[in-house]
């Protein structure tokens, strides 16, 4: 507390750690007393990185704030003081003299916090204890600022004490990397989701398509946000909807196609006919003996003696099976990110839609019923079952049990409301494979559906 204090006292700084706060006062002095600091270079200034020629005076932290207050606007630096508990009337001059004073309810000199996506900076790169050229890309909740470097474009975080401001976006730009946006394309006129991956010191915008995975430069004008997400009354079934795949689960994909929740195209909707016959490159899971598990793969041929060949998910191995211990997931086109055309089908309970790639089985549940569910028909509400985690859901845990009396395993859901009495921490943290108990509540044999709870 006393060098906080005495920071305050001297109108410096009082954030970090008690080694910067001593590192902080130990500069001032000698600063003070004439001598330059020993952990920067003799031709370098209090801010690191900063070339100091003769002409120049030593760069203190007021004149390092004045140059950034100075190159904000009059509505940047009227919002700083209201920000800051400061009046807010008077000139540009009287503002940035009460900002750097800090004329208001706090004490000492006012942090700059008006740092915006796109401004160019300095910041200082502890490893090199040099300074150098970076792009200011968004602020954390934690009042730290993810940064590019602009010599490689690559990620960092900085804060404000390591950062001075060299020139604001000459833009307005509003957005930060990691949002979800849409862009125009030029080439083919048309706007495309995609995702921000950095704004440039050029004020133009990089973003990331999700359709094909490919980077582009934009400018901000040719950025929109997202199209609001579509209502379950919006939706009309039997109309076709352009998408990308989000995720692949045993019950099938995850498809974000402009609703308010994402649609799932079950296995049975992804193919003409009662049954699929798997084809190179589709995802399975295949029963692998010697562990007694199922682990996910990629369906590679048909073998002369009946046999099918997998090469699992984790590596290039080969593994070859009877037909009975291969299960369907999904097509080999409905990788992540894949763009997709699909139907809305049904919309089911709680906002739920059920989707399809066949015109001709829109509005029907006729392919769920191809899941075997009489294993469970008999099993009493009091009796717990071994089940494997495979998902967290958004509203629940999706599971798979095998029958009491056999079989291959099932996919069941535990909503949300039937987890377990453990803290939310405890269950977000369960992860594919966890072993878990769980007990059935309910068989709708008519659309496949387990419903499955882990309180007792």
């Amino acid at each position: 507390m006393q060098l906080k204090q005495k920071l305050r006292e001297l109108k410096l700084p009082v954030s970090g750690k008690k080694a910067d706060l001593v590192a902080r006062l130990e500069a001032h002095e000698k600063a003070a007393n004439g001598d330059a600091p020993e952990d920067l270079d003799k031709d370098r200034q209090e801010f690191p990185g900063e070339a100091q020629t003769d002409e120049q005076a030593p760069l203190t932290e007021d004149k390092m704030m004045g140059d950034v207050f100075e190159a904000m606007s009059f509505t940047d630096l009227r919002d700083e003081c209201r920000d800051q508990g400061l009046p807010t009337a008077g000139t540009k001059a009287q503002l940035i003299d009460r900002l750097r004073h800090g004329q208001g309810q706090s004490q000492g000199p006012i942090a700059i916090t008006k740092f915006g996506p796109g401004d160019v900076i300095d910041a200082y790169y502890p490893e090199d204890e040099t300074s150098y050229s970076a792009v200011v890309q968004k602020r954390n909740i934690d009042g730290s600022f993810l940064i590019t470097w602009t010599e490689d474009d690559t990620e960092d975080v900085s804060t404000i004490q390591h950062m001075k401001l060299i020139k604001k976006s000459s833009v307005q730009v509003p957005f930060v990397a990691g949002d979800d946006v849409e862009a125009f394309y030029t080439e083919e006129q048309k706007w495309y989701p995609a995702k921000v991956v950095r704004i440039n010191s050029d004020g133009k915008i990089a973003v990331l398509y999700y359709a094909d995975q490919t980077e582009d430069t934009c400018n901000p004008n040719n950025i929109k946000p997202p199209t609001p997400k579509l209502m379950p009354q919006q939706l009309v079934p039997g109309r076709l909807y352009s998408g990308r795949c989000v995720d692949s689960y045993d019950f099938g994909v995850a498809i974000d196609f402009g609703a308010e929740k994402n649609g799932i195209l079950p296995q049975a909707n992804m193919f003409e006919g009662d049954k699929r016959e798997s084809e190179e490159g589709d995802l399975v899971k295949a029963f692998y003996d010697d562990d007694e598990q199922w682990y996910p793969g990629f369906f590679k041929q048909r073998n002369g003696d009946g046999t099918v060949t997998i090469i699992f998910e984790d590596g290039e191995e080969e593994y070859t099976c009877t037909p009975d211990k291969v299960t369907f997931i999904r097509l080999a086109s409905l990788e992540k990110d894949a763009p997709v055309e699909v139907f809305v089908s049904r919309i089911l309970d709680r906002g739920q839609v059920e989707l399809s790639l066949v015109e001709g089985k829109v509005g029907s549940s006729a392919g769920s019923s191809l899941v075997d569910l009489s294993g469970f028909s008999q099993v009493s509400s009091k009796q717990w079952l071994p089940a494997n985690v495979e998902s967290l859901l958004p509203y629940g845990l999706a599971v798979r049990v095998r029958p009491p009396s056999g079989g291959p395993p099932r996919h069941g859901l535990v909503h949300h409301n039937e987890l377990t009495d453990l803290d939310p921490e405890t269950v977000q943290a369960l992860k594919e494979w966890d072993e878990v108990e769980v007990r059935v509540l309910s068989v709708d044999f008519e659309n496949s559906r387990l419903a499955l709870a882990m309180k007792p």
